[in-house]
């Protein structure tokens, strides 16, 4: 899948050259995250992985949400442009 993200931080943070401010194992877990999510074919890959919990997040506009690490969940949207679905990182949170 196509993967882009919302801000500069979070893509810097994927390169490596930046930091959630979460630990680094937060940080390394939302780099292989975002590994992952390049290699699968589309969202049926995704939603394959258990382990990641995706569900669809009530009230916030189309958002679906991935586990990261503990209680830290990736926030993204999924964008029908072109012949593919594109992945948009749109932040990292604790919302329970």
């Amino acid at each position: 899948m196509e993967v882009v993200f919302a801000d500069e931080h979070l893509a810097a943070v994927d390169a490596g050259t930046a930091s959630l401010g979460l630990g680094q194992e937060v940080d390394e877990d939302f780099r292989q995250l975002i590994a992952f999510i390049l290699e699968a074919a589309d969202e049926r890959d995704i939603r394959a992985m258990r382990s990641l919990h995706y569900e669809k997040l009530k009230d916030r506009g189309g958002a679906h949400s991935l586990r990261i690490h503990g209680p830290w969940r990736l926030i993204f949207r999924l964008e029908d442009k072109g012949p593919s679905k594109k992945f948009v990182v749109v932040g990292v949170e604790d919302y329970h």
